[in-house]
């Protein structure tokens, strides 16, 4: 398949059951957390909370930001804004959906590019009135060569070219280490970049599969077995009956159907039972490699080699962990730059944030844990600031 974002569109999320079921899987975890707008009350808390969700230390880190963050009750005319944005970026999706589409662009492509409908006068100058995906398989940088390459604006192409400002767009990509002179390195790497060779086989695979159930495929050598006729008149005869065959037993619908011949006949069936075997290997192996691109469970998308290996709390532990928060944190730290840059909210101690409490596979046991904390010697105040409690 071609090497190119729109083929990743088209071959991939939309052609490859595979990829769309793994995009979708952690499409709809990151659609589920709520977003907020906090008043930040500790820079140094604020720091500590973003390294602990790096190291994965979440019970901590849901502790440290109640004392970093104090959610926004109040709002003034350009809060206020933002805070509807947080219930419907633009008329068409919710900003669950909203966050939610923009990282199956970024799976699928490297990129998500947002772009943000400026309000020009007004209270709320400058703050978005609402805010959309641009398709990033349509979606060019311009850049200012030299050095450093910078980004200077973006055109989007969708049958007429559309120059758009720099400040109207947030971009956030995956890491590209093709570096060139004209900026290539200015988008992001899609991960299917890398898996473009088992994408391609495994759409392979799939149309021959489908097109031997189609047309049943070559299965053997029919032959006519009679010592009495010569090799010629064997030839005219075995015509004969694949004359027969052909108009008779062939396509779909005579699919198990028995043939019948006055003549003494011989098979040699020479179907590929190994081959077959091996295109089904091959096809759940391309589920393990295209799972493991993005950081996925191979389970959690039916693998049936890894059925039986860790349990799901565990896989859904570690799909959270490895491609949920990434997702979620990376639109967090890109959407705060952007509103203190561009988007209106310039000089505000405010920020945007999600809630991680919603993803209880990230949370410790409360009842094992409760089986040790119970039984230390130490104050009760103690135990329960272990337990996460008051």
């Amino acid at each position: 398949m071609a090497d190119n974002p729109a083929t990743y569109v088209t071959d991939g999320y939309q052609g490859n059951d595979i990829v769309y079921s793994a995009v979708r899987m952690v499409e709809d975890k990151v659609r589920v957390a709520p977003w907020a707008l906090y008043k930040v009350t500790s820079d140094n808390a604020l720091k500590q909370y973003k390294s602990l969700l790096l190291t994965g230390d979440y019970e901590k880190a849901a502790k440290v930001q109640r004392k970093a963050l104090e959610p926004l009750t109040s709002f003034n005319v350009r809060t206020g804004r933002w805070n509807q944005l947080l219930d419907w970026a633009n008329e068409y999706e919710t900003f669950g959906d909203f966050v939610a589409n923009g990282a199956a662009y970024k799976m699928v492509t490297g990129n998500k590019f947002w772009w943000a409908n400026l309000l020009e006068g007004g209270a709320n100058q400058g703050i978005p009135q609402e805010l959309y995906c641009l398709p990033s398989q349509y979606v060019s940088i311009v850049a200012k060569t030299g050095w450093p390459v910078k980004t200077v604006g973006y055109q989007l192409n969708y049958g007429e070219m559309l120059n758009i400002p720099k400040e109207l767009v947030l971009h956030e990509k995956y890491f590209n280490p093709s570096f060139d002179y004209n900026g290539s390195h200015l988008y992001g790497q899609s991960p299917l970049q890398a898996a473009v060779k088992n994408l391609t086989r495994n759409n392979y695979a799939k149309s021959a599969t489908t097109k031997k159930f189609e047309n049943g495929g070559f299965e053997g050598v029919l032959f006519v077995n009679d010592d009495r006729i010569t090799p010629d008149q064997g030839q005219e005869q075995a015509k004969a009956v694949k004359k027969i065959l052909s108009n008779e037993y062939s396509g779909v619908d005579n699919n198990g159907k028995i043939a019948v011949s006055g003549y003494p006949m011989g098979f040699v069936p020479v179907t590929q039972t190994t081959k077959d075997l091996m295109t089904l290997e091959f096809e759940n192996l391309d589920l393990q490699r295209l799972a493991n691109i993005w950081g996925i469970p191979s389970q959690l998308l039916n693998d049936p080699n890894r059925n039986a290996e860790a349990n799901v709390v565990e896989a859904e532990r570690q799909l959270t962990s490895r491609c949920v928060l990434p997702q979620l944190t990376a639109t967090r730290d890109n959407m705060n730059r952007k509103m203190q840059s561009d988007w209106g909210m310039k000089g505000e101690n405010i920020i945007l944030d999600f809630d991680l409490s919603v993803y209880r596979e990230l949370q410790e046991d409360q009842s094992a844990k409760w089986q040790w904390v119970k039984e230390l010697t130490v104050p009760e105040a103690y135990k329960l600031e272990l337990m996460g409690m008051e």
